[in-house]
C-alpha cells in the first residue's frame, strides 16, 4: 500500500482556484509527502496524542483482579471440605516454586537494567523466564516419578525437548519415558518452549538493531516505575504458565495408559478432539505471529534502504489486521490452554492433581483471557496512541485504521492470503 501524499481532494470548484493569479499559486510551498509529514509530526512533543478511535483507555486493573480470582479458586478448591484430601499439594508446590523463580529472575534482571537505564534484556528475560518455569515444573514431577535419588533438572528437560524437536523419539515417546514423564506433558511443555525461544530471539535482536525501545521512554528514568514494569512481566509469566504447570503436576498414576482410554469412550473422544483443536489453534497462531513479525521486519528494512516511502506497514497480514502478531499470540495461548484442559480433564489426572472439574476450567480459561486483556487494554492502546500521533493527518492511515479489525477471520486462508 503505497502512500505518497497527505492532502485530500479540494472541495472548491475549479473556476475559483483557476481565477487566482499565477504568482500566488507559484508562491505556495510544495506539498509534503506522507513520510516527510510523519517525520515532522514525530519530532514534535506528543502533548496531545490525538483521538483514540478505539475509545479504550489503558486499563490495568485486571492485573490485580485475575490473580485474586486465581487465588480464590485455589482456596475454594483446597478447603471445600474439612479434610485435606482436596488440597492440590503437587500443583501448589510447583506453582509456588515457579512463581518464586519468576520474580527472582525478574528482580535479578531489573536491578542492572535500572542502574544502566537500559531495557535491552527486558523481553529476553521474560521469554527466558517461560522456559525456566516450565522446565522446573516438569523436572520436579520427573523426580517424584523416579523416586529418591533422582537428579533430573532443568537442563535434562531442555535436553529432552531439543531431542524431540530434532525428531528423535517423536513417535514412540521414548524420550519422555527416559525422563520419567508422560508424552502429553512433554508436548505441552515443548509448545511453550518453541514459542518462547522464537519470540525471545526476535525481540532481543530487534532491540539491538533499533538501539532501544520507545515503549520505555516514560519509565527508563524512573527506577520505581521501571521496576514495576519488570514485576508486571513476572505476573504475565506466572498467569500464562498456570495451565502448563498444572499439567506438569500430574504424577505417573495420572496417566494409566499411553492413549486416551477411560471408563467413558465418549469423554475420551471429546478430550482427544479438544486437544487436537488446541494444537491447531497453537499452530495457526504461531504461524500468524511469525509471518507478521517477518513481514513487518522486512518492511522496516526496505524502508531503511529507501526501497519505499510508505509511512506504515499495510501489506500482507497487516493489510487484513491492525495487529496480526498480537492476534497470533492470542491464538497461541488459547491453543496451549485447550491442550492443557484436555489433559487435565481425565478422571485419573484429576485424582492425581486433586483439581476439580470447575477448577480446571477456571485455571485454563484465565490464561487466554489474561493474554487478551493484556494486549487489548495495554499493549495495543500504547502502540496506537503513538501511531495516531504520527500518522492521523494522513488520509490513507485513517482509512486503514478505520477498516482493519484486530483479528483475522477464521476463513482458512489467512496465512496464504497474507503471503501474497
Amino acid at each position: 500500500m503505497a502512500v505518497t501524499t497527505t492532502t485530500e481532494p479540494s472541495s472548491k470548484p475549479a473556476s475559483e482556484s483557476s481565477s487566482k493569479p499565477a504568482s500566488e499559486n507559484a508562491s505556495k510551498p510544495a506539498t509534503k509527502t506522507a513520510l516527510e509529514l510523519a517525520d515532522e509530526r514525530a519530532s514534535k512533543p506528543a502533548t496531545n496524542p490525538g483521538p483514540n478511535l478505539l475509545g479504550r483507555p489503558i486499563d490495568s486493573h485486571f492485573l490485580v483482579r485475575i490473580p485474586v480470582l486465581l487465588i480464590l479458586t485455589l482456596l475454594i478448591q483446597s478447603f471445600s471440605f474439612t479434610s485435606t484430601r482436596n488440597i492440590p499439594t503437587t500443583f501448589l508446590a510447583n506453582l509456588a516454586q515457579s512463581t518464586a523463580a519468576t520474580f527472582a529472575i525478574q528482580t535479578a534482571v531489573a536491578v542492572p537494567s535500572i542502574l544502566l537505564q537500559n531495557e535491552k534484556l527486558y523481553d529476553l528475560s521474560g521469554t527466558g523466564n517461560f522456559v525456566v518455569v516450565i522446565a522446573m515444573s516438569l523436572a520436579r514431577t520427573a523426580r517424584l516419578n523416579q523416586g529418591p535419588g533422582s537428579e533430573v533438572g532443568v537442563v535434562d528437560v531442555l535436553g529432552a525437548i531439543t531431542r524431540i524437536l530434532k525428531g528423535e523419539g517423536i513417535y514412540n515417546g521414548g524420550v519422555w519415558e527416559e525422563l520419567g514423564v508422560d508424552w502429553r506433558q512433554g508436548w505441552v511443555t515443548a509448545l511453550v518452549y518453541v514459542w518462547a525461544v522464537r519470540l525471545g530471539l526476535y525481540t532481543f535482536i530487534r532491540s539491538i538493531c533499533r538501539g532501544g525501545d520507545s515503549r520505555f521512554d516514560k519509565f527508563r528514568d524512573n527506577p520505581r516505575k521501571f521496576f514495576a514494569v519488570f514485576m508486571a512481566q513476572g505476573i504475565w509469566v506466572t498467569l500464562c504458565t498456570v495451565p502448563v504447570v498444572a499439567v506438569n503436576s500430574i504424577l505417573a498414576d495420572g496417566f494409566p495408559s499411553s492413549d486416551w482410554r477411560t471408563s467413558s469412550p465418549a469423554a475420551a473422544f471429546i478430550r482427544a478432539v479438544w486437544f487436537t483443536l488446541g494444537l491447531w489453534s497453537f499452530l495457526r497462531g504461531f504461524a500468524i505471529e511469525c509471518l507478521a513479525d517477518w513481514q513487518l521486519s522486512k518492511w522496516l528494512l526496505d524502508r531503511h534502504w529507501k526501497k519505499h516511502e510508505e509511512v506504515f506497514c499495510g501489506k500482507g497480514l497487516w493489510d487484513r489486521c491492525r495487529h496480526p502478531n498480537y492476534y497470533g499470540e492470542c491464538l497461541v495461548w488459547l491453543g496451549i490452554s485447550m491442550c492443557s484442559a484436555a489433559v487435565l480433564m481425565s478422571s485419573a489426572a484429576q485424582k492425581s492433581t486433586r483439581l476439580g472439574f470447575f477448577t480446571v476450567w477456571i485455571l485454563c480459561s484465565l490464561t487466554p483471557y489474561f493474554v487478551y486483556k493484556l494486549l487489548r487494554n495495554i499493549s495495543i492502546p500504547v502502540i496506537e496512541e503513538k501511531m495516531d500521533w504520527k500518522y492521523m493527518e494522513i488520509k490513507e492511515y485513517r482509512i486503514w485504521r478505520r477498516d482493519r479489525t484486530l483479528r483475522i477471520w477464521l476463513d482458512g486462508a489467512g496465512i496464504i492470503y497474507g503471503c501474497a
